[in-house]
């Protein structure tokens, strides 16, 4: 969880962008890339920990959560306009919440997800563990 404070601090302050001292910028770049894995961690634990649990009102509860935070963005966001209005109370269309439309994706396609792993054997899983692993590293 501190990691991923980090990267969102890093990224809310312009950290990353600080181009007047060297040794700091790039100690901040150091820190923001050491926060990459864990934070990929905590989403691959959470896929697992909802594995078997699938509910669509789980789904919903993730898509009103988007759009509490979509819409405190736009009531802090100077640029009050009628589209920006409207593009709020469509959060999973915003970039700004990435992470929350990957995970909103992933559990969509959930069910199929569980079906293939209920239904392969050791040893196919296993190839396809191996086949993921490098597959993500190239």
């Amino acid at each position: 969880m501190i990691n991923i404070i980090n990267l969102h601090i890093n990224l809310f302050f312009g950290l990353l962008n600080n181009k007047n001292d060297y040794f700091k910028s790039k100690s901040i770049w150091r820190l923001e890339i050491f926060s990459y894995f864990p934070v990929d961690c905590f989403g691959l634990i959470s896929g697992v920990i909802g594995y078997k649990k699938y509910k669509f009102s789980k789904l919903m509860y993730l898509w009103f959560i988007a759009l509490y935070y979509s819409l405190l963005q736009f009531v802090f966001n100077e640029n009050k306009n009628r589209r920006n209005l409207i593009i709020s109370f469509l959060p999973l269309l915003k970039k700004f919440h990435w992470y929350m439309n990957a995970y909103f994706i992933m559990y969509l396609i959930l069910p199929f997800i569980n079906y293939g792993i209920n239904v392969l054997d050791k040893i196919k899983y296993r190839k396809l563990i191996i086949f993921f692993f490098f597959f993500f590293i190239i």
